[in-house]
């Protein structure tokens, strides 16, 4: 009884020094171009928003006349 724990805690200690991941081991230099493909993408999106907030700002009305 004693020897089946023992394995059965050997097994378990093996089991989760294992892992469950992937096996894809990412290097410095992908994890740098990742963050920076992020941060442009993130860049761009607050552009479009900035130009999407500015255009569609409305005409004021200071004159009768129609302006276009």
């Amino acid at each position: 009884m004693r020897s089946w724990l023992m394995l059965a805690t050997l097994l378990t200690v093996i089991g989760l020094q294992s892992g469950c991941g992937d096996g894809m081991v990412e290097t410095r230099r992908e994890r740098q171009a990742r963050q920076s493909r992020i941060l442009d993408t993130d860049m761009r999106q607050l552009t479009d928003d900035w130009d999407k907030f500015w255009l569609n700002d409305h005409a004021l009305r200071a004159t009768r006349w129609s302006v276009e």
